[in-house]
């Protein structure tokens, strides 16, 4: 097991990702995962110029880390099931780009919010709603599985569960949305502890053992 740092704090203390680079070198830790953008933001990294990705590639090597994962951009507003096509749009070339750049890092896996806007779980949504949102998520995770497999990358897309409020929180949703898509195989969890703490409560150990073969990363928050 590997233990990482998502550079992500950096953005609490304004901070560039040479500067959170530089910082997790000071520690034992030699793995991280980089993050990429909040909608709304300034970008942690520019991960759409390729050259200026190889730049930090080659400062990570300098202080000999490695990049497991990037966490793919995402808002409440930008999100695959999103109304607004142009979001979608947006979301899903810049997911592609992110992919890109992981691919040049040598990172495992790309963390992918498969929804993220409030008040979409099951409990808030028509059952029509809900199978429309679900529908159009698992179409555009396909052409993410697509532009992997056409461009031979050997990367992962780990689905994230979500707060209870969200779609996709509960690890049922998460399997049946793996299960049914084309080239399944690329797709695994991102086990966010906190947010299946807030789901599951007291019960997560008993619902954990339904995703574990699943899980190829995990958020501990």
């Amino acid at each position: 097991m590997k233990i990482s740092v998502s550079t992500g704090f950096a953005d609490r203390f304004n901070l560039d990702v040479y500067s959170a680079i530089e910082l997790v070198a000071k520690t034992p830790i030699k793995t991280v995962e980089l993050w990429s953008l909040c909608y709304g933001k300034k970008k942690h990294f520019d991960w759409s110029n390729k050259t200026k990705v190889e730049d930090i590639k080659n400062f990570l090597n300098k202080y000999e880390i490695e990049v497991y994962s990037i966490h793919s951009p995402f808002s409440a507003e930008y999100e695959f099931p999103a109304e607004d096509k142009n979001f979608v749009i947006q979301l899903l070339n810049d997911t592609k780009d992110v992919i890109e750049s992981a691919v040049i890092l040598g990172a495992k896996c790309v963390i992918v919010h498969p929804a993220s806007k409030p008040n979409t779980s099951k409990n808030h949504l028509s059952q029509q709603e809900y199978q429309k949102r679900f529908q159009t998520t698992k179409i555009l995770l396909e052409e993410l599985a697509e532009f992997i497999y056409k461009n031979n990358f050997q990367i992962q897309i780990a689905l994230e569960n979500q707060l209870p409020h969200i779609m996709f929180g509960y690890f049922d949703e998460l399997v049946e949305l793996i299960e049914e898509i084309n080239c399944k195989e690329i797709f695994g969890i991102c086990f966010d502890i906190s947010h299946a703490t807030m789901v599951y409560k007291s019960d997560l150990p008993y619902n954990l053992k339904n995703i574990t073969k699943y899980i190829v990363s995990t958020h501990i928050s």
